[in-house]
């Protein structure tokens, strides 16, 4: 039975067990565009990502696989 983000615990406070699950493995980071990365806007073809989320996104891009989806 699915849960309700907020019953479901969070990530830091299991670390130290997601390392292990994790080990040897890359993760693969998934990110909305339009409401996360750039400001929703009333048409979704406008939404802009600003170059300081451009630069994060490459940070992060060297750490994780990182996929963007709208």
């Amino acid at each position: 039975m699915l849960k309700d983000a907020e019953d479901l615990p969070h990530l830091l406070s299991h670390f130290e067990q997601v390392q292990e699950i994790m080990a040897g493995r890359k993760p693969l980071l998934i990110l909305d565009y339009d409401g996360t990365l750039s400001p929703i806007v009333p048409d979704p073809d406008k939404a802009v990502l600003s170059a300081q989320m451009k630069d994060v996104l490459v940070s992060l891009a060297k750490l994780v696989s990182v996929a963007v989806i709208s």
